[in-house]
């Protein structure tokens, strides 16, 4: 089946953990990763579909914000994998690089897709080089909401294919697809 969290249940302001992730009928995260002076909390104020998501928040030059999930997949050929995350685009500061990373799906070993977003808006597909695959046809603003795809074929642990498809949630259409 395929492993699932809407945070639906999260109490806003409250930090995410592998305990309180599952509700009973999801999967629990895998876990966080919180630097120093960042969160990773509910928010079911201002969500951007449900009754609950998840802010990921950063402060200084070299702090990370993240949830994983829990499954991980041991492949070594023809495995194809997929995701989909619903994402707000952040505001750009002048943090490590000016770019901030919205979703990674791996294999085990060196093969990766990365979604980047670049300061000029654009989103790039990069590999765990990291080495840019291709780079979005459109520009997105800080605070657009886009739910992006992400299929993967992993023919060993270093080598594969990798798309992204960034979709409109409101009305399904595929805004742009990297490549």
């Amino acid at each position: 089946p395929p492993v699932y969290n809407d945070f639906d249940h999260g109490a806003d302001g409250t930090t995410v953990t592998v305990a309180n992730s599952d509700d009973g009928g999801e999967s629990a995260i895998g876990g966080t990763s919180i630097g120093t002076g960042a969160s990773v909390t509910y928010n079911a104020v201002t969500p951007i579909r449900g009754a609950a998501d998840v802010d990921c928040t950063t402060t200084g030059t070299a702090t990370t914000a993240y949830v994983y999930g829990a499954n991980q997949l041991h492949v070594n050929s023809d495995a194809p994998m997929a995701g989909r995350a619903r994402l707000r685009i952040p505001v750009l500061t002048a943090d490590v690089g000016g770019d901030r990373i919205m979703l990674v799906m791996g294999a085990i070993g060196d093969f990766q897709a990365v979604a980047r977003v670049m300061p000029s808006g654009l989103i790039e597909l990069q590999n765990a080089g990291p080495t840019t695959v291709d780079t979005s046809a459109f520009t997105y603003a800080a605070g657009d909401v886009l739910d992006v795809c992400v299929r993967m074929v992993s023919y060993h642990q270093a080598t594969g294919q990798i798309e992204f498809d960034i979709i409109d949630p409101g009305n399904g259409s595929v805004l742009d697809t990297v490549a």
